[in-house]
């Protein structure tokens, strides 16, 4: 077959992409009569099977067949898959609403019925959904939590998946070495499984890392590689995605011919297939080259053309990305005014994509301090600084132009341009200033977490004399035959701000990485009733009832550190306590399923909202939910919880819908009892 590839190939770099396109849709009438012929039981798995062979040549045909088998679908699982498939399809085709609407409703059907390779097939949908938008922090997290799940199932091509999406989402946060190591997981594991089309992906993200690190003869190995590998598997918008990359090097090179001629072809491609973000960039790519080959009216031609999809897209990066190109053709051609307002759109693109990062980045490392206002301030200042150089410019182009009607018309002309030249030049050097603010404002929250831990620190030995000073104030009572409540609440207050205090300091460890484990064997029965016992006060005074029923001793046997999971469960029930209402029943449930210890918490609060669920276990993070008693709740408890759960090899997951409570199922690896 590797004639036929060769031809393929041939085609694709000669533009014919209607010949091409031609063999790709699947025979209707043939699919229609295998359909209507197979038990009603596998009508589902059929169209699926169609709908991924599809994917990797007509992406719109892909989804339409995933559509016809959700219709289709009689069973719970035949409805998830298909559900997934749907997603998956909508988000390659620029659908990101509808795409994560799929996906979360496929994560909640298979949380429900415990299946943890579809819940991380569902998490990588929505973590490339997120990614898509410019949502780069909560990317980053769900394609985690994706990956633990692909690894735990031995589900290598959502393992593999995850690692490319997570090292993409690495390389736009400016993250070049973790992303780097991200790629090369997901290729050995590609190479290893003799997986063709994601040894394409991955090596494609190396090629983009050697290109953005000016290594160009290792970009182009990269490229030529991963077009190899798409050949092999026969996806042909893969290869033309390798076009794409080989024309931003042919031009770098200066071979406009060769990129313009494989611009063209990959944008006929992705135009064909409906890839609208990869048809958007290679508009942009293909405006470059017109511009540099003198053809301005194609170029700008190309850049609305881009700029359209884009916006349907709704993706502030790659506006951003149109943007910057855009601005640079114009100023080529010599249109500086129109470059200049070019260059504004870019730097709104570019702040709202940024924005989005940084306000997840700050509420992550100290979201109590002010880094969003500091962002406002430095992008009100960029701001007032491009709309005065706007106005100086326009009232000097203004002068200059009346001058040129009094004086010496091309002398004036001339004059100007060099004025415009200015200012682009400065304006860019303005945002590069403004960059540069940030980094420092970055620097002192940071300085502000570090302050932060020390005062912290310098707290928990305060609040333990409160707590020590209570209990001898208690044991003298005790001796004269006396009680006083009040004491017992001293000491509750105390242990709920040493928790607070313990909370940032774990915060702080966990994001240096230097949060460590003691572990041992334990039965976790033990920890859960000591957790119950400990918030026997606050469940005493909400009128709450906890129904709990303890297994047999050595059932729930782990491996752990035993404060750190009292912390977690602790963390847990607190919630369920916090905003359950008065009289209310809170149930736990402990018990051993296979190879995993399953620890749950229902209550019966408000319940969650879909976009408590995307964001609740980052730090700081308050939901639309409010305690029931009116108590504090700082936004650190489940962010830390997430993260002790994970270091033990476990998973902490939440279903949950408003007005029907929350059920939090922790579940750790079980071991053999030992006493």
């Amino acid at each position: 077959m590797s004639w036929l590839r060769s031809i393929r190939h041939a085609l694709l770099a000669a533009g014919w992409t209607a010949a091409l396109h031609a063999s790709w849709p699947i025979d209707a009438n043939q699919l229609d009569r295998e359909v209507a012929a197979a038990p009603e039981a596998r009508r589902t798995g059929l169209l699926l099977g169609y709908s991924a062979e599809a994917e990797l040549t007509d992406p719109k045909q892909a989804g339409e067949l995933a559509r016809r088998a959700l219709a289709a679908a009689r069973s719970p699982g035949d409805r998830l898959r298909a559900g997934l498939r749907v997603a998956a399809a909508e988000r390659a085709l620029g659908d990101y609403a509808l795409a994560m609407t799929h996906a979360q409703e496929s994560l909640a059907a298979a949380t429900a019925v415990h299946d943890d390779q579809l819940r991380g097939a569902a998490l990588l949908v929505m973590a490339r959904t997120q990614w898509a938008q410019s949502h780069l922090a909560e990317a980053i997290a769900t394609f985690r939590q994706s990956l633990d799940l692909s690894a735990q199932q031995a589900d290598l091509p959502t393992e593999i998946d995850g690692h490319i999406g997570l090292g993409m989402a690495l390389t736009e946060a400016g993250e070049k070495d973790l992303s780097r190591q991200q790629f090369l997981r997901a290729l050995d594991l590609a190479e290893k499984s003799g997986d063709s089309n994601r040894q394409g992906n991955a090596l494609t993200d190396l090629g983009n890392l050697a290109l953005g690190a000016g290594d160009l003869a290792g970009a182009q190995s990269f490229f030529e590689r991963s077009r190899v590998a798409f050949d092999r598997a026969g996806n042909v918008w893969g290869d033309a995605t390798a076009l794409v990359n080989l024309g931003q090097l042919a031009e770098m090179s200066g071979d406009l011919v060769t990129a313009l001629r494989d611009d063209w072809a990959a944008r006929d491609v992705y135009q064909k297939a409906g890839l609208k973000r990869q048809w958007a960039n290679a508009e942009r790519q293909l405006g470059s080259v017109l511009s540099k080959l003198g053809r301005n009216v194609e170029s700008e031609q190309a850049f609305e053309r881009g700029l359209g999809l884009a916006r349907t897209l709704g993706s502030h990066t790659v506006l951003a990305n149109l943007y910057q190109v855009q601005s640079e053709a114009l100023e080529r051609a010599g249109h500086y005014v129109e470059a200049m307002r070019a260059e504004r759109a870019y730097g709104l693109e570019h702040e709202a994509a940024l924005g989005e990062r940084t306000r997840q980045q700050m509420a992550e490392l100290n979201a109590r301090f002010d880094a969003e206002h500091r962002e406002r301030e430095i992008a009100a200042l960029r701001s007032a600084q491009i709309a005065q150089n706007s106005a100086e410019m326009a009232s000097r182009s203004r002068a200059y132009e009346l001058g040129a009607v009094l004086l010496i018309g091309a002398l004036i002309a001339t004059l100007v341009v060099g004025w415009q030249r200015i200012t682009l030049v400065t304006q860019r050097r303005v945002a590069a200033e403004a960059q540069i603010a940030r980094e420092a404002a970055e620097q002192a929250d940071r300085v502000k977490t570090r302050l932060l831990g020390i005062a912290s620190h310098d707290l928990k030995g305060p609040l333990g004399n409160i707590h020590q000073i209570a209990d001898e104030l208690q044991e003298e009572q005790g001796m004269a035959g006396l009680r006083d409540e009040r004491l017992d609440w001293v000491k509750v207050e105390a242990s709920r701000l040493t928790r607070l205090v313990q909370d940032l300091l774990d915060t702080a460890a966990l994001e240096t990485g230097r949060l460590e484990l003691r572990t041992s064997n334990l039965d976790l029965a033990v920890v859960v009733a000591a957790a119950v016992t400990e918030m026997h006060w606050q469940v005493q005074e909400k009128r709450q009832r906890i129904d709990y029923e303890a297994p047999a001793p050595g059932v729930a046997a782990v491996v752990g550190d035993v404060d750190r999971l009292r912390q977690v469960i602790g963390n847990i029930l607190s919630n369920a306590v916090k905003y359950s209402p008065a009289d209310g029943t809170i149930t736990l449930s402990l018990s051993r399923r296979a190879d995993r210890i399953v620890f749950t918490v229902s209550d019966e609060g408000p319940g969650l909202t879909a976009a408590d669920r995307q964001r609740m276990f980052a730090p700081f993070t308050r939901l639309s939910a409010r305690p029931t008693g009116r108590e504090s709740s700082h936004g650190l408890g489940l962010s830390i919880a997430q993260e002790i759960v994970r270091l033990h090899g476990g998973t902490i997951v939440v279903d949950s819908e408003p007005g029907r409570g929350a059920t939090f199922r922790i579940e750790l690896p079980a071991v053999a009892y030992v006493a």
